[in-house]
């Protein structure tokens, strides 16, 4: 269990959207038949009433009409998912052939679409829909889910809009800002690279369902530029850690390797701009019903700028484990706590640093 006192972190970045639509079906559904027909045209050859050029579809069985409902969408999310990536190990292969750094070519990417959208059998794709169902007369379901692949790709181009107008705006005011306001330069910076990621997983989509990449007057983000320049105003961080007494040698040397991960260098002495208490708290408790000791732990960092004395955050982290005596109850807390706190010290850190706040 973690819980985190820091400033709120209301950052809106509109993603892909895996989730059923509302928009009216590309035709009326059909009505459940009953017995003694044949099977529609439409179960074996969808793109036959549904033409490929315009709808993407998928056909599902089950012995319930919800279970052939679910099928056709769950079929329709994996076959998107598959032509996503297909679409990536081109555009892996078209790199490999011109080099890495392909400027102006609509095959450039930074970031992996697969990483982010996820797509898997219990998802179904934004303005998914059953457009057709039947039972035949031995009581099976049939359901026809489609997409149309034109009014769902201008869903997303105008996310994508509103992405690359977010990331603009805070580059902008990132390179607007003085640079001794560091986490209010950062907080800009890292609101643009998450939008500007966002829109590169939503132009990948867009390309999928219409072949083609929208037409955007503007241009596409300079993601390269706010990527590069996000990684070195991290690093300009520097951050000094005072230790508890009883916090153990593992975590000292775990804490330090993890903000070094995020950019921030650690120093001992002199000048820098956070400075990090740790505290580590470990209570034992014998029990003899289950012959067991009981170790209730807890870690706290306190975050401060020493630019201005204020405290930044609190992050803590407790939870329980024990062992069969009290040192096997000691080793097994602190191995949970170190792995903890690698875990979700880098996530929690950040929120706390380059939130809304500090713009």
């Amino acid at each position: 269990m973690r819980t985190s006192h820091a400033r709120p972190f209301h950052l809106m970045i509109l993603v892909p959207l895996l989730l059923v639509g509302c928009t009216a079906a590309a035709k009326n559904s059909t009505m459940i038949a009953p017995g003694d027909q044949s099977l529609p045209a439409w179960v074996m050859n969808p793109a036959g009433a549904y033409p490929e050029i315009r709808y993407m579809s998928a056909v599902g069985t089950g012995r319930a009409l919800d279970m052939s409902e679910a099928d056709a969408l769950n079929k329709l999310a994996r076959r998107f998912s598959v032509l996503l990536q297909s679409r990536e190990t081109q555009l892996d292969d078209y790199q490999a052939q011109m080099g890495a750094s392909v400027d102006g070519t609509q095959w450039e990417r930074t970031t992996s679409l697969l990483a982010d959208i996820q797509l898997s059998t219990d998802q179904q794709l934004l303005n998914a829909q059953i457009a057709e169902r039947f039972k035949d007369d031995q009581g099976m379901f049939y359901a026809l889910a489609v997409l149309e692949r034109i009014p769902t790709a201008r869903l997303y181009a105008e996310q994508m809009r509103i992405n690359r107008q977010l990331a603009e705006a805070h580059y902008k005011a990132a390179m607007e800002t003085p640079a001794g306001h560091k986490f209010s330069r950062l907080a800009h910076l890292r609101t643009a690279r998450l939008a500007v990621s966002a829109y590169e997983d939503l132009r990948q989509v867009h390309d999928v369902l219409v072949g083609h990449r929208p037409d955007l007057t503007l241009g596409d983000p300079d993601f390269a530029a706010i990527k590069t320049a996000f990684a070195e105003a991290r690093e300009t961080i520097t951050a000094r850690l005072i230790w508890d007494r009883d916090v153990p040698p593992a975590m000292r040397a775990e804490i330090p390797a993890v903000l070094n991960k995020l950019g921030v260098t650690t120093v001992d002495a002199g000048p820098c701009d956070l400075v990090l208490r740790v505290n580590y708290l470990v209570n034992l408790r014998n029990s003899e019903q289950y012959a067991v000791v009981y170790a209730d732990w807890r870690i706290t960092v306190a975050v401060r700028d020493q630019a201005d004395r204020r405290q930044i955050a609190t992050l803590t982290y407790a939870s329980q484990d024990g062992g069969a005596n009290r040192a096997g109850a000691l080793r097994q807390a602190e191995r949970q706590a170190i792995r903890l706190v690698a875990a979700s010290l880098p996530h929690d850190l950040t929120e706390a640093l380059y939130n809304d706040e500090a713009l």
